[in-house]
Order: C-alpha cells, then sequence, then structure tokens
C-alpha cells in the first residue's frame, strides 16, 4: 500500500539489519551523512520571520535547531538509534541517557535499535533538571536491572546524549547527576554542536565525544571535519 507524500519530499529506503555497519565498527558513513543532512533539512529553524531565538543557554541566536522534528520521525529515529548505539558499543557503554527532554528519544531510539537489531543489551535513563514534588520525587528516572539493582550504580558505564550543545551546560548536568551515583561516563554524543567554545569542556573531557553534526556560523550544518564525528570508512 502506497501512502500519498508531499511534492518535494524525499523519499529515503527503509533501513534493514542489511543496512547496518558491521558489530564493534562505529558511525556508519552512509547513515551518518543522511543522518547530518536530515537535520540541516528538517531540524534546524534559520531567522526570517522568527528574529532572534532564547536558546536554553540563555543566549541569543539567529538559528535554532529543533532536533525532536528528526528525533521523533520514523526517517530519522532508525538512524540516531544506530549511530548512538555503535558509538556506545565501541565505548563499552551500558546505560544511556541525559537531561530531559532533548535526551529521552535518542536514547529510547538506541535501546531500541539494541534490542530489536543488535540484540544487545543496553538501558535508558533520564535526568529532570529539578525533582518531582510528587510519586517517588526523583529527579533521576531509570530502566530496570536484570539483577534486581539500580541501573546506574558504581562503575555503570555510561553514555550521555543530547540533541544540541551550545555552552554544554545541560550535559554537565546530567554528568554531575551520574557521578553522584557512582556511574562512570565514557562518552558524551549530541547530534548538533554548535561550537561555542564554552563546551570546550565537555568536548576535551575525560571521556570520548562525538558530535554527529556542526554547525557553522551561518546555521549551516556539516560533518564533523575532525574527531570522533569524522566520517569512518567501514
Amino acid at each position: 500500500m502506497s501512502g500519498a507524500r508531499s511534492r518535494g519530499s524525499t523519499i529515503r529506503p527503509p533501513l534493514t539489519a542489511d543496512a547496518y555497519g558491521p558489530r564493534g565498527k562505529t558511525m556508519t558513513t552512509g547513515a551518518h551523512a543522511q543522518l547530518v543532512q536530515l537535520l540541516d533539512e528538517r531540524a534546524s529553524v534559520r531567522g526570517g520571520s522568527h528574529g532572534e531565538f532564547k536558546l536554553a543557554s540563555g543566549e541569543a541566536s539567529s538559528f535554532y535547531f529543533d532536533g525532536k522534528r528528526v528525533t521523533q520521525s520514523c526517517e530519522g529515529l532508525p538512524l540516531v538509534g544506530q549511530l548512538v548505539w555503535e558509538f556506545a558499543e565501541s565505548i563499552g557503554a551500558t546505560a544511556v541517557g541525559g537531561l530531559a527532554a532533548g535526551s529521552i528519544s535518542i536514547s529510547d531510539a538506541a535501546v531500541a535499535y539494541a534490542a530489536f537489531v543488535s540484540h544487545t543489551e543496553l538501558r535508558g535513563f533520564y535526568v529532570l533538571a529539578d525533582k518531582k514534588d510528587h510519586g517517588t520525587r526523583e529527579n533521576l528516572f531509570q530502566a530496570f536491572h536484570p539483577k534486581h539493582e539500580r541501573l546506574l550504580s558504581k562503575g555503570t558505564p555510561v553514555l550521555i546524549v543530547d540533541d544540541v550543545m551550545t555552552t554544554g551546560r545541560s550535559l554537565q548536568e546530567a554528568i554531575d547527576e551520574v557521578g553522584k551515583r557512582g556511574a562512570v561516563v565514557k562518552g558524551v554524543l549530541v547530534l548538533v554542536d554548535r561550537k561555542d567554545p564554552e563546551a570546550d569542556t565537555i568536548r576535551q573531557g575525560d571521556h570520548e565525544f562525538f558530535a554527529v553534526a556542526e554547525a557553522d556560523e551561518d546555521g549551516k550544518l556539516t560533518l564533523p571535519s575532525t574527531g570522533r564525528g569524522a566520517p569512518v570508512a567501514l
């Protein structure tokens, strides 16, 4: 059954298990480039009638990235899940998450990929900026552990994720919260790095760092030219 699509929309072939890189290899080049293109086309909102945007960091910008336009789409979710899972595997992380709400659909995509495609174990969590005032009154929510322990406990290898990094404060908040529980941050992954120098502490931290895409001064997204974000030939 074929569905109607608006004129000008891009029809991409569905991803299957055969389309994914071999286990142990990281950042499948084709999927990586495809995701960057999708982020640039669908997640990037540039000035014009919107004027300037106020970012979560409090700064003003002429362009804005709404990562959820891609991470919550049927085209973007499998690509995100694949790349995040591959990075998690490469650094040995068994838990993936970050600050709500930007991290949630990213970690969910990776956990789904682990469950349905790679058949490996990966569990998710997310951190709230403030504690809930009802229920358990927690600010961290995590998947169950098969050994009936807390997922985030001493020594748990963790991958921190977020959709956009400007100053890195949201990522640092998640890193600090994970550290309080004794877990070890093995890596940080962001879909878009806005290249703000204030985030150098995240890029150069005691962990692996991976940016799916970098934004130039005009808001155009490209594949990172160097580092773990650079394309890797399989």
